[in-house]
């Protein structure tokens, strides 16, 4: 029982990898649970039979029955446990439900412990941590022990430290002032560029010639003599 558990598991860890099955995170009674869809898991499984194989015992059968005999046994062995939403109506201005909802709440009716595309499943522990975040966990500690030793550090070892933060400082400045350089003239083009399409534009052309119209007739009124204006305004 519990080799078949453990075989299980691993097969859920391959559900739950990155090109898996698509699944979220969501709240069920105040904690949070990774979870997926019944209809997603069943497209999954028709996708990649290959995968399920050794846990099917029926293989001329319908795709149907071994998925929901699959989910089953999975249910049975506490590794996943089925989910409802916690809100049955669609939120004011909404028409439909939500298609991964953010909460949800168990359910614990034992004749509906069984497959439903429409229903939602739950991971029943916690996921196994990736890799990398134990090589990122020992190499912030390694990091950490050298900062506490490095006054303890030999002189020529402190050179290269400080030699070395120097330049990884400059390396930083110089890329920061080569970007500002960089996006100060793409803006300088940029608004050559408007200023170039302005110039030509045809609309722009007429406001400008109608202003200069005004402009020339303001100032040709301007240069007659007042005595002139006057008789002009008498007759």
């Amino acid at each position: 029982m519990a080799e078949q558990t453990e075989g299980l598991k691993v097969l859920t860890d391959t559900l739950r990898s990155k090109h898996g099955l698509d699944w979220r995170n969501g709240i069920v009674e105040d904690r949070r649970f990774e979870f997926f869809r019944g209809k997603d898991f069943a497209v999954y499984f028709k996708e990649h039979p290959e995968k399920f194989d050794s846990w099917i015992p029926d293989k001329s059968g319908d795709a149907d029955a071994q998925i929901k005999t699959l989910i089953q046994l999975l249910l049975r062995r506490r590794l996943i446990f089925r989910t409802d939403r916690l809100y049955k109506k669609a939120k004011p201005g909404k028409k439909r439900l939500a298609k991964w909802p953010k909460k949800l709440v168990p359910v614990r009716d034992k004749d509906l412990q069984t497959f439903s595309e429409e229903a939602f499943y739950a991971w029943a522990y916690d996921r196994p941590a990736s890799p990398y975040l134990w090589m990122f966990s020992v190499l912030i500690a390694v990091v950490v022990v050298g900062a506490c030793l490095f006054p303890l550090a030999p002189y020529k070892v402190k050179l290269v430290v400080v030699y070395l933060s120097m330049g990884i400082l400059m390396t930083l400045m110089g890329a920061l002032l080569l970007r500002g350089q960089v996006g100060d003239g793409a803006r300088k083009a940029r608004d050559s560029i408007l200023d170039m399409l302005n110039l030509h534009d045809p609309a722009q052309l007429k406001l400008g010639n109608e202003s200069g119209n005004q402009t020339n007739k303001g100032s040709a009124s301007s240069r007659i003599r007042p005595d002139l204006q006057d008789i002009n305004y008498r007759m």
